[in-house]
């Protein structure tokens, strides 16, 4: 058979059977010449599509230029710089920080920034670029921005006046002789003798101008708690942990009466500044008033109130200031009974009162340290100070209202000038500006320090501490 029929028999059976035929065995069936068949060329690719991206560049805060001294985060502003470093325009997106949104309705364009501004301030500042995903971005792993943002310096007037170093003084005299913790002192109305008493259970008076001791009364069965010298100098009052008052004669130390006064220990002893009454205060609630002279109990002071831990008689004697240990400061009058004032600032026990020479001021000291100050008659607070580490203990204004002394459970001394400012109606914390100002630091005592006072000469301050000593110390010049 020729060569070509043989070919024409192949190409009917594999057309008829449905088998698939290469393009050059078809050409050949179709009594063509097979072509040499080079295989196409694949399409040209798609030119890539492009994006935005948008980035936080930096941020920065802006003050105001009346920025106020004593409130200097007020009116702040920060301001985030917005990028798109893509290659593509941005339509709407929003920006995000200081729990509020900025909507940029207009977009942006490649290449273009914005400056998104946001009121307030944090140092730790986060903001979110396009946080709900509005824009397909090239790059959605770089829409968190973070920074520690510095406030602006504030003005030079906003900076206080460094306060002065501290000076630091040593005790001219120490008087040696209890044999355990003096709790109170009180010098005589002529400054010349000074007593304590001590939970030895003794009562001493010594000569202030010698360092030297006159007497040692005994007579309390147990520790004496709290003592005052009465304004004409002829009586010591002394109170003890069982309640009982006594009443001396300090030209002789014999005791005169022995006053079943309170069902608690004594924790403070005022007389009146004409020596007429003797106020006292217990741990039993109670506030009561005395005749020196023959020991009568005049009045009792039982209205539902804390712990008494401190007494204080207005210089004009028409009042007695007293501080509780719920934080109370109260004034009661006198004549009638009456309350002038009822004050609470600090919900921590009050333990120390004093009243200013002058009586415009009230001074409360407190157990965490803090000294507190009260326009009176007013009873608007006027100032707070905290320089100690430990409850007050003694709060004393110097006879001329122009020193404050101040002793802790830190076992600190302080002596503080107090500043001659007016008090109008108006007076404020902020309109009055501080009050006083630390001068010294007394130290000496090994151990917590109980009471502090004033000379009547105004030239020494006394102190007494749980160290079994009493120290006297000089005054700066003024």
């Amino acid at each position: 058979m020729r060569t070509q029929d043989r070919l024409k028999r192949i190409c009917l059976f594999l057309l008829t059977s449905g088998t698939i035929i290469a393009s050059g065995a078809l050409a050949a069936c179709a009594g063509e010449p097979a072509a040499n068949v080079q295989p196409s060329e694949m399409p040209p690719t798609a030119t890539a599509q492009q994006f935005p991206d948008l980035i936080a560049v930096t941020a920065w805060v802006e003050a105001p230029e009346n920025r106020l001294c004593s409130d200097p985060n007020a009116a702040m502003k920060i301001h985030i710089i917005v990028k798109n470093q893509g290659e593509a325009s941005a339509g709407e997106f929003i920006v995000s920080a200081l729990n509020s949104q900025q909507r940029i309705a207009a977009g942006l364009s490649a290449g273009a920034e914005i400056d998104v501004q946001f009121s307030g301030y944090t140092p730790d500042f986060v903001a979110q670029i396009d946080p709900s995903g509005q824009v397909q971005e090239s790059n959605e792993a770089n829409n968190e921005y973070r920074a520690q943002l510095l406030l602006p310096t504030l003005p030079s007037e906003c900076n206080p006046t460094p306060t002065p170093a501290v000076q630091t003084q040593s005790p001219i005299i120490t008087l040696v002789g209890h044999n355990g913790k003096v709790l109170d002192i009180d010098f005589s109305p002529d400054g010349n003798l000074i007593a304590s008493g001590s939970v030895d259970n003794t009562l001493r008076l010594w000569r202030v101008d010698q360092g030297t001791l006159l007497r040692t009364m005994q007579g309390h069965p147990f520790p004496i708690t709290a003592l005052k010298i009465a304004p004409s100098g002829a009586i010591l009052a002394t109170g003890s942990t069982d309640g009982i008052i006594r009443l001396w004669s300090v030209s002789n130390g014999l005791l005169g009466h022995s006053l079943q006064a309170h069902g608690g220990r004594v924790l403070d002893l005022q007389f009146s500044p004409d020596g007429s009454r003797l106020a006292s205060s217990a741990s039993d609630f109670t506030v009561r008033l005395w005749n020196p002279a023959d020991g009568r109990l005049l009045r009792t002071i039982d209205e539902g109130m804390a712990q008494v831990n401190s007494l204080a008689y207005s210089p004009d004697g028409r009042l007695l200031a007293w501080v509780e240990a719920d934080g109370s400061i109260k004034v009661w009058r006198i004549s009638d009974g009456s309350w002038m004032l009822n004050l609470r600032n600090i919900y921590l026990p009050a333990t120390q009162i004093a009243f200013s020479p002058d009586q415009s001021l009230l001074a409360s000291g407190y157990s965490d340290g803090r000294i507190q100050f009260w326009k009176y008659p007013e009873g608007i607070l006027v100032d707070t100070f905290e320089q100690h580490n430990g409850a007050i203990t003694g709060l004393a204004f110097s006879p001329d209202g122009e020193w404050l002394a101040s002793s802790s459970k830190d076992g600190d001394i302080f002596l503080w000038s107090v500043e001659k400012k007016p008090l109008n109606d108006d007076t404020s914390p902020s309109t009055l500006g501080p009050l006083v100002t630390l001068k010294e630091l007394y130290l000496g005592h090994t151990g917590q320090v109980n009471k502090v006072h004033f000379s009547p000469k105004g030239d020494l301050l006394a102190s007494c501490g749980d160290d079994g000593t009493i120290r006297l110390w000089s005054l700066p010049d003024k």
